[in-house]
């Protein structure tokens, strides 16, 4: 079967991927795949650029502890949950347009780049004092959006317009207080 033919099964009939050879995603590895709902690829750490991009219906994703979501690994997906305790690289529209994710709890997070939550729906972040870039507008506007971070005010490095947005921001906050919220 020529590769082109390939390719276009695979797009239309792949609904689950599993595998634990797997250490490392292609960028694009898996753009478009419409049908796709689980993927379980618990060696994997790091998600690279658009590596599940406009996967609509990708719902459970199974990882190793993940350190890095490159730009637009998530775009448009319909994960539930997903654990970025360990993340410490956010690029630009990682999860743009993630509409089912409801907490984000970047406990060791480093940088944060521009529009890299865009459009979520989701009620709470954790963004530590150690994040050291957050990048312009990482967010959109979402009235049920609360930040919060142990930092006691914004430090000199996060972008002057990080919350354009005027969103609550609960200051000095504890990580128990955000796990309670």
């Amino acid at each position: 079967m020529p590769a082109t033919d390939f390719d276009n099964w695979i797009t239309k009939n792949l609904t689950q991927f599993s595998s634990s050879n797997i250490t490392k995603l292609a960028p694009g590895i898996f753009v478009s795949q419409s049908n796709l709902t689980t993927v379980n690829i618990p060696n994997v750490t790091v998600l690279s650029k658009k590596c599940f991009a406009y996967c609509y219906n990708l719902t459970s994703l199974t990882t190793g502890t993940l350190v890095r979501l490159e730009e637009g690994c998530l775009i448009d997906c319909g994960i539930y949950d997903i654990d970025v305790s360990n993340v410490t690289y956010v690029g630009n529209s990682a999860l743009l347009t993630n509409r089912n994710l409801q907490s984000l709890d970047f406990s060791n997070l480093q940088v944060l780049a521009q529009g890299a939550l865009w459009n979520l729906s989701v009620n709470k972040i954790w963004i530590p004092s150690t994040c050291t870039i957050l990048g312009v507008n990482f967010y959109s506007d979402n009235p049920n959006l609360k930040i919060y971070t142990d930092a006691e005010s914004k430090p000199d490095s996060w972008e002057s317009s990080w919350n354009d947005w005027n969103k609550d921001i609960i200051w000095g906050a504890t990580h128990a207080d955000f796990e309670n919220a």
